[in-house]
């Protein structure tokens, strides 16, 4: 699921170049994807309920993370201390180098545990969709590979650090790495597909 919108909120499949950040979304009931260039959907963009661009990247953004924060125009700040529900963290600010990507001009703030140094939760500004801020916290986490991936995620709307109110948790499994490149044709938009003419948040 991607608790951003409650239509996706149900199993669906990804399958990422890592590289080239290419994407595929299937479920059920649509088929998102993302070439590189352009970002499409089937059967459109009503089945989604959020733009097929905003959607495909915006899913993979948040089960890669931390390691999306290494990519180039990303700007790392340690910004010092910050509590959560009572308990203090270290805090690193994330800002991006103008054009960097598609929403250069959103922000993250990471909360590291000072003890175990994993990510525990992040809040941040959602520009492409006019929302001021929002809270994920990373319940839960699985080795793959000798990788550390999110498995459990609760979304909260909002920031109130106190009180974050009910989330919405979606779980990642049955994550998979492979040296074996797709082939690009699966990320290339069907004859059929409605094409994603939003423009960039720059």
């Amino acid at each position: 699921g991607f608790t951003l919108t409650p239509q996706v909120a149900k199993p669906n499949i990804s399958t990422v170049d890592l590289k080239n950040r290419y994407k595929r979304i299937d479920s059920q009931k649509f088929t998102v994807g993302f070439n590189g260039e352009t970002a499409w959907s089937l059967p459109g963009p009503d089945a989604v309920g959020l733009k097929p661009r905003f959607f495909s990247l915006g899913s993979f953004y948040f089960n890669a993370m931390p390691f999306v924060f290494a990519d180039p125009g990303v700007i790392l700040t340690d910004a010092g201390t910050a509590t959560f529900k009572g308990k203090t963290y270290r805090l690193i600010k994330v800002g991006y180098k103008s054009g960097t990507g598609h929403t250069s001009k959103d922000d993250y703030h990471l909360f590291i545990n000072p003890e175990s140094h994993k990510l525990e939760l992040i809040n941040h500004a959602v520009t492409e969709i006019g929302v001021e801020r929002v809270t994920w916290v990373f319940n839960e986490w699985q080795n793959v590979n000798g990788l550390l991936i999110p498995s459990k995620l609760t979304y909260y709307p909002g920031w109130n650090p106190e009180d974050p109110g009910k989330g919405t948790t979606y779980t990642i499994e049955n994550v998979k790495f492979s040296g074996v490149v797709p082939d690009k044709s699966i990320y290339d938009p069907p004859a059929d597909a409605v094409i994603d003419t939003s423009p960039s948040m720059h």
